[in-house]
């Protein structure tokens, strides 16, 4: 197995004890320990299969929904603070992937987890491609799609076109 799943599946045991206290202290149990424990077992080894998709999105919704199933098959709460609470420990997921990733690509050099792959940066990041190909004011030192290094970027994920440059 290789490190990056490793570490993902630490990271998600490490989410799975941390949803499993935080809700057996905020919450009355229904059901005896072993079953909280064997039903948590589960559905975090599907969360965790659902994460080596590789979609931000499903994960999320499916991190999300795990929770959301957890808290009203185990645990005497109402539907308004179980979604409430599922929605916050998946924010909890989101912000300690996307932590351990960062950590992950500095030890590893990068070849983990990229900025661009999260949603929200990919016009963040078009907008840092533009500034490092084109020198962020469209007058080129080099032709478009092309890096310092001599790499081609892949016309398709280059979405300026410099110009003004020799």
């Amino acid at each position: 197995m290789s490190p990056e799943r490793v570490c993902s599946a630490v990271v998600y045991i490490a989410e799975a004890i941390t949803a499993g206290l935080y809700f057996k202290f905020l919450f009355t149990p229904k059901k005896t320990a072993k079953v909280r424990v064997t039903l948590l077992t589960i559905v975090y080894s599907l969360l965790w299969l659902s994460f080596q998709l590789g979609s931000f999105f499903v994960n999320a919704l499916l991190f999300f929904v795990g929770n959301l199933v957890l808290i009203l098959l185990c645990y005497t709460a109402g539907k308004t603070a179980a979604i409430l609470h599922a929605a916050f420990m998946t924010l909890i997921m989101i912000l300690t992937e996307v932590i351990v990733m960062v950590l992950l690509s500095s030890i590893f050099g990068g070849a983990v987890f990229r900025f661009a792959d999260l949603p929200f940066a990919r016009r963040l990041d078009g907008d840092l491609h533009h500034d490092h190909v084109c020198g962020g004011n469209g007058a080129a030192h080099r032709p478009h799609g092309s890096l310092d290094d001599g790499q081609r970027i892949p016309s398709s994920l280059c979405k300026y076109r410099c110009s003004g440059g020799k």
